[in-house]
Formats: C-alpha cells, structure tokens, sequence
C-alpha cells in the first residue's frame, strides 16, 4: 500500500521543507499540497460554516509549486503533487512551464492533479 499525506501548510504551520523531509524519513510514498489562488473578497452565497465567513486557512494556501520546489530540493524518493490544481485560475503557458520546470527538477517525480475549483 503507498500512503501519501495532505499537508495545508501556511506562515502558521510547519514549513514545507520541514514536512517534506519528515515525510521521506517516515516512508510515505507522495506530498501533497492545495491551491486556492483566487479567493473572493465578498460572496453573493455565504459558505455554510463559520458565519457565511470562507475558514481562514483557505485564505493562506502559498503557491503550491513553490512549495513542491522547495520539497523536490530536499528529498529523493517522495513524490510532489498539487491537490489540486485549480487550472482555470492560472495562465496556461505560465502553468505549463512551471508544470515541466518541476518535473525535471524533480527528476519525475511530480503528480499533476487538476480541477476546475
């Protein structure tokens, strides 16, 4: 079985190199990190938890690509993928070369999981 872990990482939790590596060294198989790139300022449909209020951490998500670059530069086995990747809200020849740019860098091991948000 290979289990991979979701980590929500932001200024207020464990940095991503730390995760990263504590993940390789307890033998999971993948990281994974989401994207929230575009978050509404006001919204015509409140969220349904906390006062109609979108919950705070999904207003810090950093860069997911940023943070996988970061995982990729120290460690060898672990796999990096985006949970998920929200490919509308991106440019698609920016997203591309950031895509393939880590995948090399990660020398293959980059999982590309999208969705529409």
């Amino acid at each position: 079985m290979k289990i991979g872990i979701f980590a929500m990482l932001s200024e207020k939790t464990i940095d991503p190199v730390s995760a990263a590596r504590r993940c390789e060294e307890l033998g999971f198989e993948s990281f994974w990190v989401p994207e929230h790139a575009i978050i509404p300022v006001h919204m015509k449909v409140p969220y349904p938890a906390l006062d109609g209020k979108i919950p705070d951490p999904y207003t810090r998500f950093p860069d997911p690509f940023v943070l996988l670059g970061m995982a990729a530069a120290v460690t060898k086995t672990l796999k990096l993928g985006t949970a998920i990747c929200l490919v509308p809200e991106r440019h698609p020849l920016a997203l591309a070369k950031e895509v393939a740019t880590l995948d090399f860098y990660s020398q293959g091991r980059f999982i590309f999981e999208i969705g529409a948000g």
